[in-house]
């Protein structure tokens, strides 16, 4: 019998990740100038953002304060898990990258709300012909539809899968 696991118990487990994301998007509001109405580190609510913000007017600014945290995760995720493997040889340190790793490629994705609210944004610059949003359609939706699949924990899973593509990477004579 599988027992279903919430997914605010993954939030919590997975706190650092979700404190940079919040912390990055914090620096991104307040370089847009918008006003931030609730910020909240600590926040494991999956329906709740880190970071409520007054909603940008240009479509770039949008885009910038749901991607650029979600790709400096990935990047953070990546970097620990390369140091996982300098460290290979130490246990201890090896595992705190990995822990650490997981927790910013799972928290690398914003809530489904914003997930929605991009993608319907995406679809109308698309339909207004703005270029960008041809290019950025693909990570929204790639975005959109892990949301989607949260009830099988797509999260930890693509955590697990950049895991094994980094592992891979730079240490392919484990394969």
């Amino acid at each position: 019998m599988i027992i279903p696991v919430p997914t605010w118990f993954f939030n919590l487990i997975f706190l650092p990740g979700r404190i940079v994301h919040a912390f990055i998007t914090q620096l991104l509001v307040n370089r847009y100038e918008l006003d931030i109405y609730t910020l909240n580190y600590l926040e494991i609510d999956p329906k709740i953002s880190n970071v409520i913000h007054q909603e940008p007017n240009a479509y770039r600014e949008k885009y910038s304060i749901v991607l650029i945290p979600f790709f400096t995760n990935i990047f953070l995720s990546i970097f620990s898990y390369y140091y996982s493997f300098i460290f290979d040889n130490q246990a201890g340190l090896s595992l705190l990258f990995i822990y650490l790793g997981i927790t910013f490629s799972y928290a690398a994705f914003p809530t489904s709300g914003i997930a929605k609210k991009l993608w319907k944004n995406t679809i109308v610059q698309i339909k207004e012909g703005e270029f960008i949003a041809y290019f950025l359609v693909l990570f929204v939706g790639f975005i959109n539809e892990i949301k989607f699949l949260s009830f099988f924990s797509a999260s930890l899973i693509f955590a697990l899968i950049l895991y094994v593509i980094s592992n891979f990477i730079f240490k392919p004579e484990s394969f």
